[in-house]
């Protein structure tokens, strides 16, 4: 009998004789709730380079962190026989854990195994999987935040969601009732959106998300993702910060002309950055000496950089004011100022008072200004005077005469040439020589038409220009000698004739005879 025992134990130990000995790796570990049965997975992975055609588990035991075996673990696993264990490959373990009386911690799974080669070579194979046992029923992962559809963003945009989630497991065999909340929240304290819900979580892994649309516009700055979550036996808090930026900036502001002409063309031109397609209200402003303009006007941008161009007014001289400011739906995202110079054109008038013409030119500018005057005027005997001069004008009025030089009626043509355009009046009027009875008499009436007429005030300057005639005390001297020679010679003529007239002379009596005292014959 004692032989037979003995032949039977060595049978039973002599595949152990010849086994070989061999260390598993594990992935994750066995989590554990004080009192509760919980359930979840590990990998076991098989470092050597040796095929298992299959492995079986044979024994488990617990250790705490000094070594000490703990018998409170209960752990049953699904699977206890694994086949076909390639090199390197891992398996997946599913187990259920009761932990009775254990006291929150982290302990080790210590699982013994037998591993059969395709020859039948046995390997004692032995493997370390730690294990946590907790005494609150939920696991919180750690919380993933980011810019939806742009997950590496750095930046949010004003309108863009924020999108914040994680996993939560719950080790309980029942779900257990959770309230989740996501806010954000500027600098200053001030919640500019929110939402709360509550969700019951069931055993094993559950996913909690929040979608949170920022306000467009918001001002930008740093805003604060809070997130989190509650429930009878703890709470699981996560923050994110945000730069939050409106996505619009006015970038400059140019001016086409700085010195324009009056009614010429001239534009200011912004730059408009973005990093969105959307509609932008751009303010314009123009003061000027008695003239404003005020105007808003709506541009679609897209993202990139936009130039818009802003036509200005040029109808009134002056220095002009612009201001330029570009909202977003109502903020204001940028602003900038400038100005430019309108340059006006002097006006030309005439009239005939006495023996001149008086020219009129007003310079609507408060600089001086460079400008041609020719003047023709032709009388009705054919002779003509013609005189053309450069005249410096400075601010506001401007006024000369052109002395007439002769009698008779007239007809006068004044054009005024100032930054390549020309001005033109014309009129027409009647000088009548004096009458007898009269040392001066003279009627002018005039007619004047202008081409161009521009009215504005300014303080007057007058000026007298004097054209080089000829004398007229000299040429009346002249005159009046030839006319005193022409009568004198009348004078004679008529003389000589009335003297010499045959039936003009007397008529001699006959003397008569003289008796002779004596009474001779």
């Amino acid at each position: 009998m004692r032989k037979a025992l003995f032949i039977l134990v060595l049978l039973i130990l002599m595949p152990f004789v010849n086994a070989q000995v061999g260390q598993f790796e594990s992935e994750g570990k066995v989590i554990g709730l004080v009192n509760s049965v919980t359930s979840g997975e590990f990998y076991l992975i098989n470092p050597l380079k040796i095929k298992f055609a299959h492995v079986s588990i044979k024994s488990v035991k617990f250790f705490d962190e000094e070594g000490n075996e703990v018998e409170d673990f209960n752990i049953e696993f699904q699977d206890s026989i694994f086949r076909f264990w390639d090199p390197g490959e891992k398996k997946l373990v599913k187990y259920s854990l009761y932990a009775k009386n254990i006291t929150p911690g982290e302990y080790v799974l210590y699982i013994f195994m037998w591993g059969f080669t395709e020859t039948n070579q046995l390997y004692l194979l032995s493997v370390y999987v730690p294990v946590e046992v907790k005494d609150k029923p939920l696991i919180f992962q750690d919380a993933v935040s980011f810019v939806k559809d742009k997950p590496n963003a750095k930046v949010a945009l004003s309108g863009d969601i924020i999108v914040v989630y994680s996993h939560v497991t719950n080790l309980a065999s029942v779900p257990i009732n959770v309230t989740a909340r996501a806010e954000i929240v500027s600098q200053s304290g001030k919640v500019v959106t929110w939402r709360e819900f509550n969700q019951s979580m069931n055993p094993g892994d559950n996913l909690i998300r929040f979608e949170l649309k920022l306000p467009d516009p918001l001002r930008p700055g740093v805003y604060e993702l809070r997130y989190r979550i509650s429930y009878e036996r703890g709470v699981y808090e996560y923050s994110r910060e945000y730069w939050v930026d409106i996505g619009i900036s006015f970038v400059d502001m140019s001016i086409e002309g700085t010195n324009v002409l009056q009614g010429e063309d001239n534009f200011a031109y912004i730059v408009v950055s973005s990093d969105r397609s959307a509609l932008i209200n751009v303010n314009l402003t123009v003061y000027a000496p008695d003239y404003s303009l005020e105007n808003s006007t709506k541009f679609r941008i897209i993202p990139g950089s936009n130039i818009i161009k802003l036509k200005l007014p040029t109808e009134k001289p002056g220095r002009h004011e612009v201001g330029v400011k570009v909202f977003y739906k109502g903020f204001e995202v940028g602003e900038s100022t400038g100005d430019y110079l309108v340059i006006g054109f002097p006006t030309l008038n005439s009239s005939v008072k006495g023996d001149s013409i008086v020219v009129m030119i007003n310079n609507p500018n408060a600089i001086s200004i460079t400008a041609t005057v020719d003047y023709r005027i032709t009388w009705d005997d054919g002779s003509l005077v013609r005189e053309a001069k450069e005249l410096l004008l400075p601010p506001g009025n401007y006024t000369f005469s052109i002395a007439l030089q002769r009698k008779g009626a007239f007809k006068y043509e004044i054009s005024l040439r100032a930054f390549g355009k020309e001005f033109e009046v014309r009129g027409a009027g009647v000088i009548k020589p004096p009458s007898p009875t009269s040392t001066t008499t003279s009627f002018p009436h005039s007619t004047t038409t202008s081409s161009s007429t521009i009215t504005t005030s300014s303080e007057s300057t007058t000026s007298s220009v004097t054209p080089a005639a000829p004398s007229p005390k000299k040429g009346s001297n002249w005159a009046f000698l030839l006319l005193l020679l022409v009568l004198v010679g009348i004078v004679g003529i008529s003389g000589y004739y009335w003297f010499n007239d045959p039936k003009r002379k007397r008529r001699k009596r006959k003397k008569p005879k003289r008796k002779s005292p004596l009474g001779r014959k």
